[in-house]
């Protein structure tokens, strides 16, 4: 219960929030306190805090495993969506020379969420070119770049009736 209260305090959360579970995380010893305490970082919506939020994951004070949620939370608003993936991109290099090899590949799925197929050639010409040599790399783009065509597609059959669901309420 204690990382969904955090999270929830954290997604209307202020600077001085953050700067206060920044500040505890730093100081905790306990790897699962640290672990919400970083989740709670990541669940920041404010353009700012969550700016702060990725510039952290890719400093030296938290590795980068347990700091994920630094780097993911920007994803799960839509309005900072596109913000987490201009840092991913701008920072490609850095992030992937901080993950150990097996994960890698994983980079490919960063644009997912953005579930915009028209991109689709920008997303391919990037993440190939970056991870044609990562073990795996070729095939998570691949995976990537369709799960990205499926959430499009599944957004343009269901956003009809969604807006005819909410007219009627």
């Amino acid at each position: 219960m204690v990382g969904a209260v955090l999270g929830i305090a954290a997604h209307y959360g202020d600077q001085k929030l953050f700067d206060r579970i920044h500040k505890d995380a730093k100081a905790s010893e306990d790897r699962q306190q640290r672990g919400r305490l970083l989740g709670a970082l990541g669940a920041f919506t404010d353009a700012k805090l969550v700016a702060q939020a990725m510039a952290i994951s890719i400093t030296d004070e938290f590795e980068l495993r347990e700091a994920l949620a630094l780097l993911q939370g920007g994803f799960s608003d839509r309005h900072t969506r596109e913000q987490a993936h201009d840092f991913i991109v701008k920072n490609f290099d850095v992030i992937s020379a901080k993950l150990p090899e097996p994960f890698r590949q994983y980079m490919a799925f960063s644009f997912v969420p953005l579930c915009d197929d028209t991109r689709k050639a920008e997303f391919e010409k990037f993440y190939k070119g970056k991870l044609d040599k990562v073990d795996g790399g070729p095939k998570a783009v691949a995976q990537a770049l369709e799960a990205m065509s499926l959430c499009a597609a599944a957004k343009k059959a269901q956003t009809p009736g969604v807006i005819a669901f909410l007219k009627r309420q």
